[in-house]
């Protein structure tokens, strides 16, 4: 799986998560941690690669900024 904006934030991911296991998601800002995230639950598309989910996984999404949820005139 490889993702990026004008440059390529990172390249070549492989991996796999069996049941039970768990993941942390670690890095410097800017090292695309978020994009990462916003890719694997399919709100932005992968430059190249793809990645799959199990049948019965039930994917959620909560976002790290939810400021353009609120009106702008209160």
């Amino acid at each position: 799986l490889s993702q990026g904006y004008d440059d390529t934030l990172f390249s070549d991911l492989n991996g796999l998560v069996e049941v039970g296991e768990k993941v942390a998601i670690i890095g410097e800002n800017g090292a695309g941690k978020t994009t990462l995230l916003n890719t694997l639950a399919g709100r932005k598309a992968p430059q190249a690669g793809e990645y799959k989910w199990s049948e019965n996984a039930n994917i959620g999404y909560y976002a790290q900024d939810h400021a353009d949820e609120f009106e702008k005139d209160l």
